[in-house]
């Protein structure tokens, strides 16, 4: 009897949890209608007619204008729709792309990756290597040692709440920007969880296109039995003055196609 009255009650959960999500997932659509279509603020330049065609399609409106959809064929391109499926290709391992500071546990070891100095913990401030318990003031003595420090959160993508702080000559700057020393504390106080990196100094080239950001490359491979692992496109992304102190496309970066000739001659 016990056994029957349990499978009742986590069958009754179940069909509950099955409508809830149902209704989530209504009500997720309609936001994105919202934002993607009709809000859409950002997207003025695109009328109206042509973002619905791009939400029905599975578009994010802005792609009309990046893809040059008024004349090219939107079944040749990825939809916005099927890169968000794409982030779960990894299945159970995608927490450690996901999690920051899970990724540097596991990559550092393997690739040079900026070094993380400090993290965040439900507003605990904690050295990485000592796991000594720091305070805010701890941070803005750090600055003075550094060339820069990069406040990350933890799980957030496409650049969201990434702020670079440095300390030159008695003056702090936030994302290029002076600012108090009290401004720059309250910055440090508003993180929750994050991590803190050093700041890296790029290439000449790059710096003189845009100082502000640290413009990365994005290399796409694929693999395949027949050949191997192969790089079929790369793109360099700048910085702007609408993305900085990132150069995230999703935040206002440019892409710049690269050649697989030109990556060459920038690592050497």
């Amino acid at each position: 009897m016990k056994k029957f009255i349990m499978n009742r009650i986590d069958s009754y959960i179940y069909r509950k949890n099955k409508k809830l999500k149902k209704k989530m997932e209504k009500l997720n659509k309609l936001d994105v209608w919202f934002n993607y279509v009709v809000k859409a603020s950002k997207y003025k330049q695109v009328a109206f007619k042509n973002r619905i065609k791009m939400y029905l399609h599975g578009f994010s409106s802005d792609q009309y204008e990046n893809y040059n959809l008024k004349d090219n064929d939107y079944k040749n391109y990825i939809t916005d729709y099927e890169r968000y499926k794409s982030r779960e290709v990894n299945g159970e391992y995608n927490i450690i792309l996901d999690d920051k500071r899970l990724f540097y546990e596991v990559f550092s070891k393997y690739v040079n990756i900026p070094k993380t100095l400090v993290y965040i913990t439900d507003g605990k401030i904690t050295d990485y290597d000592t796991d000594d318990i720091l305070s805010v003031e701890d941070i803005m003595e750090m600055l003075k040692d550094k060339n820069g420090l990069v406040f990350r959160p933890l799980k957030s993508g496409g650049g969201k709440g990434i702020n670079v702080i440095k300390y030159k000559e008695g003056i702090y700057y936030l994302n290029g920007d002076k600012v108090t020393q009290g401004q720059a504390q309250e910055v440090i106080e508003g993180y929750e969880n994050c991590i803190i990196t050093e700041f890296l100094n790029q290439h000449k080239y790059s710096n003189d296109i845009y100082d502000k950001s640290v413009n990365t490359i994005r290399i796409v491979s694929i693999y395949t039995k027949e050949k191997g692992a192969e790089i079929i496109l790369a793109v360099h992304r700048f910085g702007t003055s609408t993305s900085c102190p990132v150069d995230n496309i999703c935040s206002g970066g440019a892409p710049v196609r690269c050649t697989i000739s030109s990556l060459m001659q920038v690592q050497t």
